[in-house]
Order: structure tokens, then sequence, then C-alpha cells
């Protein structure tokens, strides 16, 4: 029989890898130290339950999905989502699909509401949601995937972001990974084989600002498990 201590270290291994976060987001959310927190995630040691409780509200998920080994991720978040969001504990953003008529000026269209924690709010920035309509960026963001943004019009750093290519008055939105090489940006799909056959650009910094403008960089990864 699994003990306590890896079956949150495994829950906790799995939340990351689904909601896109890292150790040290978890452990600043929480306000614990980083070391604390990889302890409980390596299953060296075992958290007071008020602090699984921390852990459980940042994951958006019931204690369940914490403490039962092999529990449905999916149900564990809808019945978080059921009892906190009429008590204002989410707050509500616009989530866009890609409209593929190419005849329209901006390629966005509102599609529904994406919640957010109310924490987020305490860091006063505003976010986006959208639902990915390709394998560009597969494995790790399939088709069908939600990605929130915080949003942002400029680069802050080497990750994955929400870009328009701005050409004709017109604008074609993407997700990709951007990094910074010298003085050039590098535009990645992280699948070289995708369907789209996009493949990694590279740009000076000047060229970039004239041609795409900047939405938003990843704040959280959504994925539905059938």
């Amino acid at each position: 029989m699994t003990n306590s201590k890896d079956i949150l270290a495994n829950n906790i291994k799995n939340l990351l890898k689904m909601q896109g976060f890292s150790r040290e987001d978890v452990a600043n959310g929480i306000g614990v130290k980083y070391t604390t927190f990889c302890d409980w995630a390596k299953g060296r040691t075992y958290p007071k339950m008020e602090y699984i409780k921390e852990i459980a509200d940042f994951f958006c998920v019931t204690l369940n999905g914490l403490l039962e080994e092999e529990p449905d991720y999916e149900t564990c978040m809808n019945a978080y989502r059921e009892e906190h969001e009429p008590k204002g504990i989410f707050n509500f953003y616009s989530l866009y699909e890609i409209n593929k008529l190419h005849s329209v000026p901006d390629d966005l269209k509102f599609l529904d509401n994406v919640t957010v924690p109310y924490q987020w709010d305490s860091e006063n920035e505003l976010f986006m949601g959208l639902i990915l309509n390709d394998d560009s960026m597969s494995p790790e963001y399939l088709k069908n995937d939600i990605v929130v943004v915080t949003k942002k019009d400029t680069i802050s750093g080497d990750g994955d972001y929400i870009i328009q290519l701005l050409k004709n008055n017109s604008a074609k939105t993407y997700f990709r990974r951007i990094k910074t090489i010298d003085d050039s940006i590098a535009i990645i799909p992280l699948n070289p084989a995708n369907e789209s056959k996009d493949v990694t650009k590279y740009l000076s910094i000047t060229d970039f600002k004239k041609k795409y403008k900047v939405l938003g960089k990843i704040k959280r990864h959504i994925r539905d498990f059938d």
C-alpha cells in the first residue's frame, strides 16, 4: 500500500504537469520556503493539514485531488469550482478561440469565460484564455488545451506567449515559445512536424516589434482528460 507522503507527492507532480506550474510557483503562492515545498513534492516530509488545504486551493482541487491514490483530477477541479464560484473565490476573464475565417481583421473570437483564482487579482494583472487549435506546441500543449496568459505587450524573458502577426491590416494569432538569442528573437513551434508546417523563425528584436504584437505570457495550462 502506498504511503500518504508518496500519494501526496505523486498528486503534486501530476497537478504541476497538468497546470503548467513549477514548484517555485506553488511555494511562492502558498507562502512557504522552496526547499520546504520540494520536500513535500518529493515525499520526504508530510505537511500539516493547513498547508495541504493551501496547496489544494492553489491547484483549485478538492482535498481528494491531493490525498487519494489516483484521483480523477477533472472531477476534483469541477467539484472545487462548484463549491467556490458562488462565494466569489474565482474571477472571470475572456476565453477566445481562433477564427479560421481569414477575412476577419482579428482572428480571435470570444467563446466563453475562463475562471482564475481570486488571489491572482491581488497581483494587479489581467488575464485571457485561448483554446489551442492545432498541434504546433505538442507534446507539451495539445490541440484543444486551454492556456491562460498574463496580459503583456512586451517579451519579459523566455517563455510561452500568445502573439499576433500583423499584416495587411489583419492579425493572425499564434501560441509559441519565445527565446531571446543575443540580439535576435526565436519564435518556436515545439512540434517540428506540426500540421500547419510552421517552422522556427529568427528575427531581430527590431523586426519582431514591427511584425508582431505580444498579447500575453503563459500563466496556467488546462487540459481536459476524457
